[in-house]
């Protein structure tokens, strides 16, 4: 969210200087202390303040921010020497009887008026914390991912990368650029209403690729709820496989549990790849039946699934085809197959196409062909 002096500043947008510490209407309060005080920071007005008494004391009023986005602080001190204030044990008290503006309160000491002292009312930025994740290794090749780090006070973070030839960053989006170990650290440099953050730092291991799996929803993006339109993001899935197979180790799509709406069929098709690889691709779900099960709900008439495996120079000896633990539902009228799996564009330029389907239910709304 929106700092509460940055969306303060929103309402002076004519202010010459913006900065906290700045007093551009020359009054000697800063910026920061107009906004905690409820003063104008273009124009030298007096700060909301009385000085009275009460018995055998002085009382002192002052009109102060509600919400927390400021801490005042009482000092007082018996001289006015540099370095000799303290904060005071004067007790901070409402003041009843008195409206105050919205947004403010008003509130007061009370303190003796026998002898000599000095008071002041003081405001303190607030400390902030930072919440960081550890970050789960990844592997060379894996798509590029959000960092999801927060701060106590809602601002912005920054971050950086020890190892710009590991991972990259720009903004909050890591992308992996090689095989290594980066330190991943997040800050917050503060402001007016905040001191700065301790910064949180992050080991991010990049390690070689053997298999590659993607998961649809947290990769990709896919919702899975039966409402929301996912053949983009499954589609984005199966492609990202489709270009980054592993030699003799293939690649991936999990599909948690959920409804999985797709309006067009989704297509997985490779092409040449380099000379003796086996390879394969995996669509796995959780289950076929049941309340954790995967559903491919196939609101399109082309079908639900299309494989082609493409190979004119026979680079590769077979290619595997596994779709497992999920179901396919027709949500149309005439639907085309639930799974079509070809080679092209003859039949002997791959010496086998080796289709598995495991725990796979087909079902439907209307028939598929």
């Amino acid at each position: 969210g929106i700092d509460p002096y940055d969306q303060w500043l929103i309402l002076h947008s004519g202010l010459a200087n913006t900065v906290g510490t700045a007093d551009p209407d020359e009054d000697g309060r800063t910026n920061f202390a107009e906004y905690a005080f409820g003063g104008n920071p273009a124009l030298a007005d007096p700060v909301p303040w009385s000085v009275g008494t009460s018995g055998a004391n002085f009382v002192f009023s002052w009109l102060q921010r509600t919400g927390g986005s400021v801490v005042y602080e009482v000092q007082e001190c018996a001289d006015l020497a540099a370095g000799s204030w303290a904060n005071s044990a004067a007790v901070v008290a409402p003041v009843t009887g008195i409206v105050a503006p919205d947004g403010f309160e008003w509130k007061r000491i009370s303190v003796p008026a026998a002898g000599r002292k000095f008071y002041r009312l003081t405001t303190v930025p607030q400390a902030q914390i930072l919440s960081f994740a550890p970050l789960s290794a990844k592997s060379y090749g894996f798509p590029s991912f959000t960092l999801t780090a927060s701060s106590s006070s809602g601002l912005p973070l920054v971050y950086t990368s020890s190892h710009p030839e590991v991972a990259t960053i720009s903004g909050n989006t890591v992308n992996i650029i090689g095989i290594g170990t980066t330190t991943i650290r997040a800050s917050q440099a503060g402001n007016s209403t905040y001191i700065g953050a301790t910064e949180v730092a992050r080991t991010l291991t990049v390690a070689p690729r053997t298999s590659l799996t993607v998961n649809a929803k947290t990769d990709f993006g896919a919702v899975g709820d039966g409402v929301a339109d996912d053949t983009v993001p499954l589609q984005n899935a199966l492609n990202y496989l489709s270009a980054n197979l592993v030699m003799d180790g293939g690649g991936c799509l999990v599909l948690p549990s959920g409804t999985y709406r797709i309006t067009r069929r989704l297509k997985f098709e490779r092409e040449a790849l380099p000379h003796g690889l086996n390879q394969g691709v995996t669509l796995r779900g959780a289950e076929s039946a049941g309340i954790g099960a995967t559903i491919l709900y196939a609101a399109t008439q082309e079908g639900a699934l299309f494989f082609n495996v493409n190979d004119t120079e026979g680079h590769f000896f077979q290619f595997g085809v596994r779709i497992q633990d999920l179901q396919i539902q027709a949500g149309a009228a005439d639907a085309g197959a639930a799974i079509e799996i070809q080679r092209m564009p003859t039949a002997d330029t791959i010496q086998s196409v080796i289709p598995l389907i495991k725990n796979v239910a087909i079902t439907r709304d209307t028939p598929f062909k």
